[in-house]
């Protein structure tokens, strides 16, 4: 590469993780701590949070309850008409931040009962997020501990999660985010647009399993600030 060719290219990655005075405004996204799914670097400020509805009916909460720290809980209360619990949480710690990158660290679990039987697993991870408001890249690998849930073996299995958003207009994200939840199981590759405002979120797109024959899977969300 050329010397004044890698010059423009370092030139337009700076002018990339610069905040801009847009990023900045009012209708900033609430939900930055989160991909679709992934747990990014980022936290929640402290004292903020919001109230999300998912696809297909899981309901939960993110809360900043310091600068450093995010809590997030949920359940999926239709299935409580079949007799079973499904019930989430994560706790998220901000270690540092140089410059763009983020670093956090944390644990996801998941319970599922019926009956007389509960399974339980969960794992704990690293995440990290280069970027800002407006334009990210964020990972998380984590390790899967406890027994089986959804008839997939997590103990010892080795989680991946990457995501990328882009702000291309005043309240309108593009993201992708791909996961893989250990041997066993199929990476899933997602894509779709966030629309926020000052209170309100609202997330569309689809996901597609990598080997499936069901084709895309719909994805929709809606968020409200408190």
């Amino acid at each position: 590469m050329k010397p004044g060719t890698l010059a423009a290219f370092g030139a337009l990655c700076v002018a990339w993780m610069v905040p801009s005075a847009q990023a900045q405004d009012s209708s900033r996204d609430f939900t930055l701590d989160r991909g679709f799914l992934i747990a990014k670097g980022t936290t929640l400020p402290r004292g903020t949070g919001y109230v999300i509805a998912m696809v297909p009916g899981t309901f939960g909460i993110g809360y900043g309850v310091t600068d450093r720290v995010t809590l997030q809980a949920g359940a999926v209360p239709w299935t409580l008409l079949d007799g079973v619990v499904v019930a989430y949480s994560s706790l998220r710690y901000r270690l540092a931040g140089v410059g763009a990158l983020q670093v956090a660290v944390g644990g996801f679990g998941i319970i599922i009962s019926e009956d007389d039987e509960t399974e339980a697993a969960g794992w704990p991870y690293l995440a990290a997020t280069l970027g800002h408001a407006d334009y990210s890249v964020s990972g998380l690998i984590g390790v899967g501990s406890s027994t089986s849930v959804f008839e997939s073996d997590f103990d010892g299995a080795v989680i991946l999660q990457a995501e990328a958003e882009a702000r291309v207009l005043r309240d309108v994200k593009v993201i992708i985010e791909t996961l893989y939840l250990g041997e066993g199981s199929d990476p899933v590759f997602g894509a779709g647009l966030r629309l926020f405002g000052n209170r309100g979120m609202v997330e569309a797109g689809a996901a597609w399993v990598f080997g499936g024959t069901d084709g895309a899977l719909p994805w929709a969300a809606i968020a409200y600030r408190f």
